[in-house]
């Protein structure tokens, strides 16, 4: 299981990787020109690779957005297509996007196409954020289930902290710097489809579609021995594999099967108060600007007057916001969400 949830992870992780770089890559000496730079500067269909950009803070908002973007339009997609699609393939489709958006973006000598790249990887990011929480929570023993599915942020936060990192060890890199910051992310991916092609896919998946497709508890069939080889992948050779496959082939029967009720996106609105509270906090963890701040970290400190320290210095705040993260995932169920509220 827990060889499974680094690979799964992997996929929040190049999440946080590319917040983390996007203010070593969206800066002076990097992708935009130096403010004393005096020759022509690129446009967004010229060509080469030593280029520099000088663009509006509009432009440098849009670019810093296209991964968010992608990201919004997958994330549509799985809401529709995600239980046709399966955990394992929706995390495999996210590493070939993430490879090819990083890929893109790092080797392309356009600006249209570096563009291109980054919206690419946005949409990998909206197939793993949706997937890596309900794959890890199906694979999870329950013992520790809620203990990885809270560790997966703190993996979200570890990228962070590598963009922050990788976007200070290649500084020094004039203008092509930067795509050596964005192509880190297609190792972390290439290595991430390598590692689930390995995993089965989860085996309540497996029931969910059984049960869906009508298989009786006494004609399980195939759908049966996939699951249970799937459970016994992430359990070893326990004696409860048996006991749990049958109690998830009941629960799952009870919640998904022809008898069940069909749930609507709207019965959310059935219950206010919790929907209030849950998109209020949301809301206001955004609105405060601290998702801002991660994105512009190395621009901050150099309007700050940090010059050539501002990357180091953003290295410190990724490193800072990782120790809280980790401590908030270690101590959260004995202190209580509330108090770190």
């Amino acid at each position: 299981v827990y060889v499974a949830f680094v690979f799964i992870a992997l996929g929040g992780l190049l999440f946080g990787y590319i917040i983390g770089i996007n203010g070593n890559v969206v800066t002076s000496g990097q992708l935009l020109c130096e403010d004393r730079f005096t020759g022509d500067a690129g446009t967004l269909v010229s060509y080469g690779y030593h280029q520099c950009y000088r663009l509006t803070d509009l432009q440098k908002g849009v670019i810093s957005s296209l991964n968010l973007i992608g990201a919004c339009a997958s994330s549509l997609f799985c809401f529709r297509y995600a239980d046709s699609l399966g955990r394992k393939l929706e995390v495999q489709l996210a590493s070939v996007l993430y490879c090819c958006g990083a890929c893109l973006a790092a080797a392309s000598p356009t600006l249209w196409a570096v563009s291109a790249g980054f919206l690419v990887y946005g949409l990998g990011i909206g197939f793993a954020m949706h997937a890596a929480p309900v794959y890890i929570a199906e694979i999870s023993p329950a013992d520790v289930r809620g203990t990885l599915v809270s560790a997966k942020e703190a993996v979200v936060v570890l990228g962070i902290f590598l963009g922050f990192f990788f976007g200070w060890i290649f500084q020094d890199i004039p203008e092509v710097g930067w795509r050596y910051m964005v192509l880190i992310s297609a190792i972390f991916a290439f290595a991430q489809g390598v590692g689930v092609s390995f995993i089965p896919q989860s085996p309540r998946f497996l029931v969910l579609k059984a049960v869906r497709s009508g298989a009786l508890l006494a004609q399980r069939g195939h759908s049966a021995g996939e699951a249970k080889a799937s459970l016994q992948f992430f359990r070893g050779a326990s004696r409860e594999v048996e006991q749990e496959l049958e109690v998830m082939w009941q629960e799952i029967a009870e919640s998904a099967g022809s008898s069940a009720p069909f749930a609507r996106w709207s019965d959310a609105f059935r219950f206010p108060r919790p929907l209030l509270i849950g998109c209020g906090l949301v809301f206001l963890q955004q609105v405060t600007g601290q998702p801002s701040v991660l994105y512009f970290a190395t621009n901050i400190f150099k309007s700050a007057g940090f010059g050539s320290a501002a990357a180091l210095s953003s290295v410190f705040v990724g490193l800072v916001k990782l120790l809280a993260t980790l401590f908030t995932v270690w101590r959260g169920d004995q202190y209580g969400r509330g108090l770190f509220l």
